[in-house]
């Protein structure tokens, strides 16, 4: 008999997704379970409302006072729920530590510390770099930057797949190196993965080349233009090892629309990554995106589809200000 305790409850992702209503596999599964266990329910309950009190502290800023007033009278004769939570921040990317270690942890969705970045295992996690590029980590995707990036060295190692959009710097190569291989570009945008076995570029805009890391020498593999993708077989030692062919736009606009989630994500790096996904320039004249968060999760979803529910949420509007350029006004 699988008993859950208020403290288990409130750290369990799947738990969470049923209360704030955010996967149909979780809520199925819960609804499954208090019918099964009746005797749960009070445990259930408890551990709900507090889950949703919370999720209040990642709304509006005037909001937040009240919520932790409200929390603080909930927990007071449940200190012991706050002494063990404490070790799990360290690692935990589950929403509901912000219960109790504040506004600033829902960050840890992914991790930005000693110039490494990884998204988590649920939320792909868009980044701007110290050199104004910006990456779209894939889930699980990690990229690392060289101790001197701040320096002018634009080099760093990528693990999984990610998108990057390159700041333009003439006097500075930007290289991502994955395993013995190394792609090089000034101001460019593409794709890379390197997982598997298998190293896959796509290019998006400007021009990359691709190089093998071999005794301490590069060698060139390939140069790639837009609409080029090469896809290297690292197991290979022979020219049939890497291949290049045409992909057409829509393969990776799909695939860095193909699930965008956003879980109280602060309103700046959602349109961050909006703009990332959809090759667009967006404006505002709101300070209400230094302060305010969104959540939603999109499948494919076309871009004034996201931009119409983004806007509902926060009671603003947008318009085009031609087929790249968007403002967001009230």
């Amino acid at each position: 008999m699988n008993i859950f305790s208020v403290e288990e409850l409130i750290v369990n992702p799947s738990f969470i997704n049923y209360c704030l209503r955010m996967n149909e596999d979780d809520i199925a599964f819960w609804n499954q379970y208090i019918q099964q266990y009746p005797n749960q329910i009070a445990q259930i309950n408890e551990a709900k409302e507090l889950i949703i009190m919370g999720s209040h502290l990642l709304t509006a800023d005037h909001q937040k006072e009240s919520e932790w007033l409200k929390i603080e009278r909930k927990l007071f004769k449940k200190k012991t729920i706050i002494h063990r939570l404490l070790p799990y921040a360290a690692v935990a990317a589950s929403f509901s530590i912000v219960l109790y270690i504040g506004y600033l942890v829902y960050q840890n969705n992914s991790i930005n510390n000693n110039n490494q970045y990884i998204a988590s295992t649920r939320i792909r996690k868009s980044f701007a770099l110290p050199d104004s590029s910006f990456i779209l980590l894939d889930k699980n995707a990690e990229v690392k930057l060289v101790d001197d990036f701040k320096k002018g060295r634009r080099l760093l190692t990528l693990k999984g797949a990610a998108y990057f959009k390159v700041a333009k710097d003439s006097l500075h190569p930007f290289s991502v190196q994955a395993g013995n291989y190394i792609v090089t570009a000034l101001g460019t945008a593409f794709k890379m993965s390197y997982m598997n076995n298998r190293l896959e570029v796509m290019l998006e805009e400007g021009k990359v080349k691709v190089e093998k890391i071999l005794n301490n020498k590069t060698s060139l593999i390939s140069t790639l233009l837009p609409g080029d993708k090469l896809s290297v077989n690292t197991n290979i030692n022979n020219e049939k090892a890497a291949i290049k062919t045409a992909f057409k736009p829509i393969e990776l606009i799909s695939w860095k629309t193909k699930d965008i989630l956003f879980e109280n994500t602060p309103l700046t790096e959602v349109i961050r990554q909006i703009e990332l996904c959809y090759n667009v320039t967006i404006s505002n004249n709101s300070t209400a995106f230094n302060h305010e968060t969104f959540s939603g999760h999109f499948t494919n979803d076309s871009l004034d589809a996201i931009l119409k529910i983004l806007c509902f949420s926060i009671n603003k509007q947008y318009q085009y200000k031609d087929s790249t350029s968007i403002i967001i006004h009230n």
